[in-house]
């Protein structure tokens, strides 16, 4: 829940929990803020950073009210209990603090089933929140986070772009600068939605398929990045998964591929990474490519590219997408921010911020494919054993080393690195200062911890 902090009031103790769930605040509702002779289970979803919308709020509380088990009905307004009447202990209701980012609503009861539920299965932290958790109660200066899927410099801090920096002022400086809708989209020269970062594109493409497609099958590969089962699940898709990286050539399982897609019923959903793919860094060739676009034909599946870069076939079916789009935004945030969308076109139209942008890109590419070399270099002179040319093979942010759990495990606790339980790293987060530090890592945990890399 990315730029959302909530908060919960609750009478009942039972629901502790709730303390495992990202992002929430548990806090304790005085008392005459619950009226008399009922329970309330109240919810209120401050929306902050991307969220700003009092949809998203809206959407958010009644996700989790379902969630849950409750049954919700006027969000903007506080059920009462059987009996009393509107106007009835007006006093001891709770607060209204209903404002365009602030929405609350509550259940009318908490059963003993919802209770039960809440107390007893605590909603586990994904794998990337949970690392960097670990990471940030250890104590120790030598520690590396190799989980964060966001590009680090050499000195392990986020970069900012200078060109970023010379869009935003300019932007700053120009009175002249329309904070509405674009002359492109107001010319209707350009058919597209924004939607928040990459979940929540996939989402709204997951939404839009639940609502128009027939087919509620969606087949993604196995592995992937691990948001992509909660965002199709939680839109109502059925999610199969189909073979695409081999552990033991640690590279693509082409054959199985073709095999788990063949049997997939005509009209089913494909999930393909257009490049780079997440985790593994394994691509399928050209030739690959053209293979699997042919079977896909042939059998009538549907591909869903994770990519940046889409368009539709006609100006037509874009302007029908589009509407539908809309549709299924208004329901989750509405109105993405300008902000972020202003840079980008100032970088675009300003030849020189362009060319300035890409030469940075090329930097940054470039550092990732040093520490590549770097670390596969390290680990060829340490004499750490196993083939690990796939370092140099895969492509993208990040290495699927091949370590298993148990070597995860062992690196995070003798050596203070810590990363993904499936062993994949995040080459942006590496230096040449800590790549002799994870070399000697990986090389006591392939040499003394059961081994998968051969």
């Amino acid at each position: 829940m990315v730029g959302t902090k909530q908060a919960l009031r609750y009478e009942s103790s039972t629901i502790n929990g709730l303390k495992g769930y990202p992002d929430i605040e548990l806090t304790k509702a005085p008392k005459q803020h619950i009226g008399q002779h009922m329970s309330y289970f109240c919810v209120s979803l401050l929306a902050i950073g991307k969220s700003r919308t009092r949809n998203s709020s809206l959407h958010l509380c009644q996700r989790f009210l379902d969630h849950v088990g409750c049954k919700s009905r006027d969000m903007q307004e506080w059920q009462r209990p059987e009996g009393e009447s509107q106007q009835a202990n007006p006093q001891n209701r709770p607060p209204q603090y209903f404002s365009e980012n602030l929405l609350q609503t509550s259940c009318r009861r908490i059963s003993p089933h919802v209770t039960s539920s809440l107390s007893n299965s605590p909603i586990p932290l994904r794998a990337i929140i949970d690392v960097t958790v670990a990471y940030n109660k250890d104590p120790s200066p030598h520690k590396l986070n190799l989980g964060v899927g966001a590009y680090r410099t050499e000195e392990g801090k986020p970069l900012v772009l200078n060109v970023v920096r010379k869009a935003e002022q300019l932007l700053v400086n120009d009175p002249l600068v329309n904070f509405g809708y674009s002359l492109a989209i107001q010319e209707n020269r350009v058919t597209t939605v924004q939607c928040l970062s990459g979940t929540g594109s996939l989402r709204v493409g997951a939404e839009f398929l639940a609502q128009h497609y027939h087919e509620r099958t969606i087949y993604i590969p196995q592995p992937t990045w691990g948001n992509h089962p909660e965002v199709f699940t939680s839109a109502g898709l059925s999610v199969k998964t189909y073979r695409y990286y081999s552990p033991n050539t640690r590279g693509l399982d082409f054959q199985g591929l073709l095999e788990d897609l063949g049997s997939a019923p005509a009209g089913a959903i494909v999930i393909l990474h257009a490049c780079a793919h997440n985790p593994t860094g394994v691509d399928p060739t050209s030739d690959q490519w053209e293979q699997i676009r042919q079977l896909m034909r042939s059998i009538g599946l549907l591909p869903f590219f994770d990519s940046a870069y889409q368009v539709c076939k006609t100006a037509e079916v874009a302007s029908r997408v589009e509407s539908q789009l809309k549709l299924v935004i208004r329901l989750m945030y509405s109105n993405p921010p300008i902000h972020g969308a202003s840079i980008v076109a100032t970088v675009l139209k300003d030849r020189d911020l362009y060319n300035e942008w890409t030469v940075e890109l090329k930097a940054m590419a470039d550092r990732i494919i040093s520490m590549r070399k770097q670390l596969y270099d390290a680990l060829q002179a340490r004499g750490t054993p196993g083939d690990w040319s796939h370092i140099l093979k895969q492509i993208g942010m990040f290495t699927f080393t091949g370590l298993n759990a148990n070597q995860v495990a062992f690196m995070t606790k003798e050596y203070h690195i810590y990363m993904t339980s499936d062993g994949r790293i995040s080459m942006a987060g590496l230096s040449t200062r800590t790549v002799p530090n994870l070399t000697e890592a990986i090389h006591a945990a392939v040499s003394n911890v059961a081994q998968v890399i051969t």
